[in-house]
């Protein structure tokens, strides 16, 4: 930015030469006002304070930056200096990071939302009927399903594998719109900790007369294996 001279004025100063100074600084702040104002001539504006590549607050924990190296500049940062851990920054190539977060898809409902302060994701379709993934319920992440505000199901991995569980009077309903397949690799279905039936079960399949005017049964054979009918003859 050019300077202006100003001088000094003494004691012999005439009123012509008041006039030519107070010119002189009208001309430089006409300048300094249509653009000749930039961060080599300003330091502070509104508590930020203003440097070649950085407009940042006076404990600088916050603040945005045009400084350009190889690496992918940070250019917008908050939380902490720029070149410690800041909880929120911007790098040069678009990437966000934000810590301790509360991110809404929307104001209202339906919305999804990633809360930290209860470190859980959230699918609402209203205030009270929402489903919850959280990475702490117990020892490993869970699914919660809320309906009229009240928990009705919970799927979380244990220990002795993945566990589905309904809540009060809330049952659990499979309604598939074709074949229902269950692969079975190995183990079998329990039913309160039993093991389901393999095997054979053998039914009246007819009455037969026996030619003595008594009768007698023809059987046939179900076949079940953990629990599913297999054959029927």
């Amino acid at each position: 930015m050019p300077t202006v001279d100003f001088g000094r004025m003494d004691g012999d100063a005439t009123f012509e030469d008041l006039l030519e100074a107070f010119a002189k600084v009208q001309k430089m702040l006409d300048y300094l006002m249509q653009g000749g104002l930039d961060s080599k001539n300003a330091r502070e504006f509104g508590g930020w304070l203003v440097g070649l590549t950085e407009l940042q607050a006076r404990d600088k924990t916050v603040g945005m930056s045009t400084e350009s190296t190889p690496a992918d500049d940070i250019r917008f940062w908050a939380g902490d200096l720029k070149k410690g851990a800041p909880n929120f920054k911007v790098t040069e190539s678009g990437i966000l990071t934000a810590v301790a977060a509360v991110i809404m898809s929307a104001a209202g409902y339906p919305k999804v939302t990633l809360n930290q302060n209860s470190n859980l994701l959230q699918a609402f379709s209203d205030a009270l009927n929402h489903v919850d993934f959280t990475p702490n319920a117990g020892t490993a992440p869970g699914l919660s399903w809320y309906v009229d505000g009240v928990l009705k199901a919970y799927f979380q991995t244990t220990t002795g594998g993945p566990l589905l569980t309904s809540f009060g009077s809330a049952g659990i309903t499979l309604q598939p719109a074709e074949d229902l397949n269950l692969l079975i690799t190995g183990g079998n279905i329990k039913v309160n900790g039993t093991p389901a039936f393999s095997g054979p079960v053998y039914y009246v399949k007819n009455v037969l007369p026996d030619g003595s005017g008594g009768y007698y049964g023809a059987y046939g054979t179900m076949n079940f294996s953990k629990g599913i009918l297999t054959s029927v003859s």
